[in-house]
């Protein structure tokens, strides 16, 4: 398997078996538990806004690419994940092209599989959850910050300024 840095790695057992593909998924699900607990349901009942960069998606993506089973994006695990996260909550897709994450990262960029099978994964969850895909390939971080903030206002998620 290939880590997200380009690196051959060795995940003993993670996808050599459906058994064991299973059990590791099933544990990374009840160790996200707490943190999505934590830092989104308690803020929540304290009044606060949360804002998550890829929390929950990145979780299911993360187990469907270690285990190497694209069919878990669309699985009842991940299903079952996916109902964790609060009702009224907006999905912003943020989408770019590999080349454009390259001249933006330069060599801190993970390897094009890595990155390839998250594009596709979360494009996958994000036509689930209904998000709104963006694609900031030849945007600057401006203009991204005003299609969000557009789309934000636009979905009455945010007030309207004065």
């Amino acid at each position: 398997m290939t880590n997200p840095y380009g690196r051959e790695t060795k995940i003993p057992a993670v996808h050599s078996g459906r058994g064991l593909r299973f059990l590791w998924s099933a544990l990374e699900l009840i160790s996200v538990m707490p943190l999505i607990l934590l830092r989104v349901y308690v803020p929540l009942s304290m009044g606060y806004t949360v804002i998550a960069e890829r929390y929950v998606p990145d979780t299911i993506v993360g187990i469907a690419y270690y285990t190497n089973d694209s069919k878990f994006l669309t699985s009842h695990a991940a299903k079952f994940l996916l109902h964790f996260i609060p009702k009224q909550t907006v999905f912003i897709h943020l989408d770019s092209s590999y080349s454009a994450i390259l001249k933006r990262r330069g060599r801190h960029v993970d390897s094009y599989q890595y990155l390839e099978f998250q594009r596709k994964g979360y494009k996958t969850l994000g036509e689930i959850v209904g998000a709104t895909l963006i694609d900031t390939s030849d945007m600057s971080v401006g203009d991204t910050s005003k299609r969000i903030m557009t789309h934000l206002l636009e979905s009455q998620t945010l007030p309207k300024q004065e």
